[in-house]
């Protein structure tokens, strides 16, 4: 019985991790990513600020080690590795109707 609930416990964890980037970073974040040229600086602030987006950065990172290596930790290199359509595939996993664009 206690297995079933700590079970539980870490499905709904996981279902809130999915759910806690805040829909206006999200939309912040697809507003940078769409421009021209790229403000890396700024792309890797809106990440920075968004426990989600991090937590979703990361979780990119370690599904591609070919194109992240392993160790590398720091948000604005991650970003670098990845590179804009990494980011934008990202991002699009976010339902758009739930992000608020800026």
């Amino acid at each position: 019985m206690a297995n079933a609930k700590n079970n539980t416990s870490r499905l709904s964890l996981r279902a809130r991790e999915e759910q806690q980037a805040a829909p206006e970073a999200i939309g912040h974040l697809r507003t940078l990513l769409s421009q021209r040229t790229a403000n890396l600086q700024a792309i890797t602030d809106a990440i920075e600020n968004d426990i989600g987006l991090t937590v979703r950065l990361y979780r990119l990172a370690a599904q591609l080690p070919a194109t992240v290596p392993p160790g590398v930790f720091d948000i604005s290199e991650i970003v670098v590795h990845l590179g804009i359509k990494q980011l934008r595939a990202m991002v699009s996993h976010y339902p758009r109707n739930s992000a608020m664009t800026s």
